[in-house]
């Protein structure tokens, strides 16, 4: 039986579930692949924070006592981060290793180097535990859905994002206490700023739309917005227009050009994401013959996350075991990339929610309508609060648009909030049907 030994660049939460799984599913995974997989050494900053250092992998706090070591064929790269993540990558591909990674920050800042460094070396890339961890759903991407056009994705990405939204929708709290008990429960960082802001979910639909459409893009230009300003009010009024409010990532392809953003989204009791929860994940995608698709689970964690990145461990490992590793076709390839530009904002079309806070006067709606009018903008639905919401006399007063141009509902909400009845900032809302 063949030996792939592989060597951990990390040995945190999600290289001891690697490392875990890998030696209790030992004989089950050997018994189906016909490959003897085994941890052999791990990456660690400081020997003295490893408080369990198992008798059959070596710790070391020097990376080229992985990359110089012949004996080892597989890297896993699971630091975070940007640097020295992209550098130690490339540093094992030119030695001939295989990488596998789970850093989704590193695949978006740098996929271009790290997929050049793949093809250059003749060794695989690969990164199922990339996007929403247990969920394979780079694999389904890329194997399954080859021969489909992809014509939209639309996903649920973030845990902490959908805990704290969930939080505040089932118990009526604020944000601020909902990210209280995410930290608390250890969803959440100390810092949790990618996960609230949306970052963390852009570097993951910016993966997927690479998978999807082979496209080169420029990260910085994703449309991304996070869950911070959302207020309990804007919660309250999504129930009793029986949607929810949902961190949504969102790509699809528009003529050449890639629609790729990261907002918070209104979604109705019949939308397939209405319904996920917690700390759950989901992809939602549609293809030309496949039609949609769903893929729901567990989208972080030691265990969930841990056991994508075993499956391209033992990916390589049989292609390794059939002399194919590195030599399979790339889904994409560094040099069949096409470039794509990414449709602004303001450009799209869709159905908006927009909370004014007004003053209960005679000739709010009048106002309002004729302005939406004049920028050719229709209300499906509209609902005034009564007094008693606000700590004053205002009131809010909401509307529904039937779907229009993102610059056209900005230029009207511009001009409405310099409006004598105005008292707040409106708040605006996408909502997909």
């Amino acid at each position: 039986m063949k030996q792939v030994n592989v060597g951990l660049l990390g040995y945190g939460v999600v290289g001891k579930g690697i490392a875990d799984i890998l030696e209790a599913n030992h004989q089950l995974i050997a018994q189906r692949t016909g490959v003897d997989i085994r941890v052999t050494k791990a990456l660690v900053k400081d020997l003295d924070e490893v408080q369990e250092k198992p008798p059959h992998i070596e710790i070391t706090v020097d990376p080229y006592a992985i990359f110089d070591d012949s004996s080892i064929d597989i890297v896993v790269e699971v630091m975070g981060g940007y640097e020295p993540a992209r550098t130690f990558s490339i540093e094992a591909m030119k030695r001939g290793k295989h990488v596998v990674t789970a850093n989704k920050a590193c695949i978006a800042a740098h996929y271009c180097d790290l997929l050049a460094a793949a093809q250059e070396n003749g060794v695989s890339y690969l990164f199922e535990g990339s996007v929403a961890g247990g969920i394979p759903i780079v694999r389904a991407i890329r194997d399954s859905l080859t021969a489909n056009n992809v014509r939209s994705i639309s996903g649920i990405i973030n845990g902490t994002a959908n805990y704290i939204l969930s939080k505040m929708t089932d118990e009526k709290i604020s944000f601020y206490e909902a990210l209280a008990q995410a930290q608390k429960l250890g969803y959440a960082e100390v810092d949790p700023t990618f996960d609230i802001e949306g970052i963390d979910a852009s570097h993951k639909i910016f993966i997927l739309a690479l998978l999807s459409w082979g496209v080169e893009l420029d990260f910085n230009a994703i449309y991304t917005e996070g869950i911070s300003n959302i207020s309990p009010i804007d919660i309250e009024l999504a129930r009793e227009l029986n949607n929810k409010i949902k961190l949504l990532a969102i790509a699809k392809e528009c003529d050449g050009d890639i629609d790729i953003r990261v907002h918070p989204t209104m979604v109705g009791e019949d939308h397939p994401l209405y319904s996920v929860d917690g700390v759950f994940n989901a992809v939602y995608l549609e293809g030309d013959y496949l039609g949609p698709a769903m893929f729901y689970g567990q989208g972080a964690g030691r265990y969930p996350t841990g056991s994508a990145v075993v499956s391209d461990i033992i990916e390589i490992a049989r292609d390794m075991a059939c002399d194919i590793a590195g030599k399979r076709i790339q889904p994409f390839g560094y040099h069949t990339l096409r470039k794509a530009r990414i449709v602004s904002i303001e450009e799209i079309h869709s159905a908006f929610y927009i909370r004014f806070t007004v003053k209960d006067t005679v000739g709010v709606l009048r106002d309002i309508s004729r302005i939406l009018s004049e920028h050719g903008i229709s209300i499906a639905s509209a609902i005034q609060k009564e007094r008693g919401i606000q700590a004053d006399d205002s009131v809010p007063f909401v509307i529904i648009t039937h779907e229009a141009r993102g610059y056209d509902i900005l230029l009207s909400i511009r001009e409405i909030e310099r409006l004598d009845f105005c008292t707040e900032p409106p708040v605006m809302i996408r909502v997909e049907d």
